[in-house]
């Protein structure tokens, strides 16, 4: 509900009009006419300040709180977030000095306070100090106008409060919270209030739990986001049902932390999120799962039945045992986190593992993984936490296996793809990506829409399956009556999707597939199958590709928009693999220590040049 203020908070007020770009300049006696123009205002998280297509009447300065500038786009009238304002901000000017009616829609993202100056009230002002008014008021236009014609947009600000709320009763919050700023401190002052230390910090009993309305709450508003200026991060930690403080600390948070207990009742679970977002603009807010394990003893299992019932942008699986868990949970709060993007390349690809033994050698976080081909099976295996010689030992005796004596007649394929099938069913077990303890994704190539897809939900097995299936070589995979083969087609390292995961964080790119040296090699206008064996078989000087080689290769075309891509990398590696053949599994010891060691030589060096950027706190 908005209501007007009785009074400012004198010095919050001097605060945000010294920091505006607007009346920042103003003498002492132009910004004391300025205050007498004033009217205050506290807007409710989730109330609109006004709509698109309204009247432009005033202008409005951010005392405290924050505001979201969202507009429609013309085409498909879907909401499109031009940008926060905060503390000395000012939003409605260009309109009511142009007198143009709203070009956009604001809303309080958590609870504000602001200062009205209306259209009489502005010319009030300007007959007393025109000039400096005047002055103020074209350099902010002339600003704004630069932005847009050179393009710039505001960057999505890292959330700097956030709501953790259980949805069981059995959720053991506090003990949570304790873990999640144990590792947040590390990089930044992190404040946690609950309803008794808000009331003790205050220094009045109840004020936790007042409401819109009350005497007190333009001075506590203010006093909760004069905190959110002095730390790094609020944690606000909700109460088990739905009183007034709960329904605060998910009007102030820029992002709502979900917490439920593994293998609990979901249903229970999923009417508790619902009966939380009708507060404010609660079901607006990101939203991200926590799904807690007491251990790491028995991995996930129908995650997929909480992720479809509790909507959320994303979710985590928490082990209470392991910190590593919560140090991932921080990095992706401070928009810190590393992802892994793992490229194509058949039995080459084998060298992820020993890149990745050299990650961890390093204490380089992994904090998502994702990749193509072979890459998507190696990055399954790191999403499960699988150690090295697992995934070495596994991956080389299944491919080498599944290439062997599987032939058939080739009218689809040359190979059934029946034993590669039963060992990613097998390897799979059954399971959802949602299960995996790590975020994963995989690439596969659409050849009934000509489009890649990402698969970041569902089987594991069918996923992995459609990612590695090399056309000509096995059969397509059928998902929704649409045809579905090898990714390396679209996008054979994934430096793209692994940056939209990671936004501002880490990205670490590592390519397989080399450029490779056929030698002087003349097929002629027209070439017999009789030739070809014969050189391959006699000849020392040349090495023919034979058709499947061949078909392989073309695979790697992908390679052409990956290398497009890679500025979205922040490391991105090529193994000196070139030398290896795309079915060599039997040599895959030797692959994974040429990996290794080519590794740990790159990712030395390059963390003396960068550091540890997911440590940084700015």
């Amino acid at each position: 509900m908005r209501f007007e203020n009785p009074a400012f908070d004198p010095t919050r007020l001097i605060l945000a009009l010294r920091r505006s770009t607007l009346f920042a300049s103003l003498s002492a006696d132009a910004m004391a006419a300025l205050q007498a123009q004033l009217t205050p205002l506290t807007l409710m998280s989730g109330e609109v300040l006004f709509r698109e297509g309204d009247p432009s009447d005033s202008l409005y300065i951010v005392i405290s709180g924050r505001l979201r500038v969202v507009s429609r786009a013309v085409e498909d009238q879907s909401e499109r977030v031009l940008g926060d304002l905060g503390h000395g901000e000012i939003v409605g000017e260009m309109g009511l000095i142009c007198e143009e009616p709203r070009s956009a829609t604001v809303v309080a993202v958590r609870d504000t306070n602001l200062a009205k100056l209306t259209e009489a009230g502005l010319s009030q002002l300007a007959a007393n100090c025109a000039q400096p008014i005047y002055l103020a008021i074209i350099r902010q236009l002339a600003s704004r106008l630069r932005d847009e014609t050179s393009g710039i947009r505001p960057r999505k600000p890292t959330p700097r409060c956030l709501a953790v709320v259980g949805l069981l009763q059995n959720v053991l919050i506090g003990t949570f919270t304790d873990s999640l700023t144990e590792e947040l401190n590390k990089t930044g002052s992190i404040l946690r209030l609950n309803s008794e230390s808000v009331d003790g910090l205050f220094g009045m009993r109840g004020v936790s739990q007042s409401m819109a309305g009350d005497v007190t709450q333009a001075r506590f508003v203010d006093w909760l986001n004069d905190k959110e200026t002095r730390y790094s991060k609020v944690l606000y930690e909700a109460e088990a049902l739905n009183s007034s403080w709960t329904a605060r600390c998910l009007r102030q948070a820029d992002l709502i932390l979900l917490v439920v207990r593994a293998r609990e009742d979901y249903l229970e679970a999923s009417s508790r999120a619902a009966d939380l977002y009708g507060i404010g603009d609660t079901a607006k807010k990101t939203r991200i799962l926590v799904i807690v394990h007491d251990d790491g003893d028995t991995p996930p299992n129908r995650t997929r039945e909480w992720t479809l019932r509790i909507p959320a942008t994303r979710h985590f699986h928490i082990r209470m045992n392991n910190q590593r868990d919560f140090a991932r949970l921080a990095r992706f709060l401070n928009d810190r986190s590393v992802g892994l993007a793992l490229g194509g390349g058949f039995a080459r690809g084998i060298g992820h593992i020993g890149a990745i033994r050299a990650m961890r050698e390093l204490d380089i976080p992994i904090d998502m993984v994702g990749g193509t081909s072979m890459g998507a099976i190696i990055a399954a295996q790191c999403a499960f936490e699988w150690d090295f010689p697992k995934m070495l030992e596994l991956t080389c005796r299944y491919s080498a296996d599944s290439m062997e004596r599987d032939y058939t007649l080739p009218v689809v394929s040359f190979l059934t793809g029946r034993k590669l099938s039963q060992a990613l069913t097998a390897f799979g077990a059954n399971m959802d990506i949602e299960d995996m303890w790590l975020p994963y994704f995989c690439v596969s190539a659409n050849l009934t829409r000509a489009e890649g897809k990402v698969h970041s939900s569902g089987k594991v097995s069918l996923s992995v399956m459609a990612s590695s299936r090399a056309p000509g070589v096995f059969p397509p995979v059928t998902w929704d009556n649409e045809l579905l083969v090898d990714g390396g087609l679209v996008d054979v390292v994934p430096s793209d999707v692994t940056r939209d995961f990671v936004g501002q964080g880490t990205v670490i790119s590592i390519a397989v597939s080399p450029p490779i040296e056929y030698g002087n090699i003349d097929y002629g206008l027209s070439f017999s199958g009789w030739e070809g064996l014969r050189r391959q078989l006699f000849s020392k000087r040349e090495r023919v590709p034979g058709l499947l080689e061949l078909l392989m290769r073309t695979l790697e075309f992908g390679r052409t928009p990956a290398a497009r891509l890679r500025h979205l990398a922040d490391a991105y590696l090529t193994l000196p693999l070139g030398d290896f053949r795309y079915g060599d599994f039997r040599r895959g010891a030797e692959i994974e220590e040429i990996g290794y060691r080519f590794a740990i030589d790159y990712f030395g060096k390059w963390l003396e040049a960068n550091g540890r950027p997911w440590l940084r706190s700015d």
